[in-house]
């Protein structure tokens, strides 16, 4: 911080003007970034109910394998032992553990 003058007549206006310049600027910086504090954060309820909602709308859209394995061997039991045969062989010939 400088120290005050004497009272005397500015020498130089133009460091004075700049000076006040940089002290607006740091009182605009200062009176904005401490705006945001003028009002409280809400307050953080989680609803359960939503969260379970959210959860079984994740697990309807899931890609249901097992359904798509069980209607495949129901319907098509042959072609289905046939592609598992096929891919066994297959990761037979390979030689490689999965």
């Amino acid at each position: 911080m400088r120290e005050p003058g004497e009272g005397g007549v500015v020498s130089d206006p133009t460091e004075v003007l700049n000076s006040l310049d940089d002290d607006l600027d740091r009182i605009e910086l200062w009176t904005t970034a401490l705006s945001s504090f003028q009002h409280p954060a809400p307050l953080y309820q989680p609803n359960t109910a939503r969260a379970a909602e959210r959860l079984m709308v994740t697990c309807d859209n899931a890609f249901p394998l097992g359904g798509v394995v069980r209607g495949a061997f129901e319907s098509q039991p042959f072609i289905v032992v046939t592609l598992a045969f096929g891919l066994g062989w297959l990761l037979g010939r390979t030689r490689r553990w999965l």
